[in-house]
């Protein structure tokens, strides 16, 4: 617990998911994890292309969004976000 102070990150994109019916359920339970083992004042970097739904996570588990940015990735959209606890 609280032990990490960066945590850098490509979470599983739509391809990779198929089979979970709820993406909110599953992002937020990944994201409480990250939450669990970063040190307080850490920061993570996330690649994902759910970035609306991790930004909706954030303020619940006391996290703040950084800074975001779109890249073009063998043809998908994904976001690059920095977010901090």
């Amino acid at each position: 617990d609280k032990s990490v102070d960066k945590i850098v990150t490509n979470l599983p994109f739509d391809e990779q998911i198929l089979i979970v019916e709820d993406k909110q359920t599953f992002f937020e339970s990944i994201i409480k994890e990250f939450v669990r083992v970063l040190k307080i004042k850490g920061t993570m970097v996330v690649l994902t292309a759910h970035e609306e739904i991790i930004k909706n996570i954030l303020p619940d588990l006391g996290l703040h969004l950084i800074s975001s940015k779109d890249i073009s990735l063998f043809g998908l959209k994904p976001h690059i976000l920095k977010i901090e606890g």
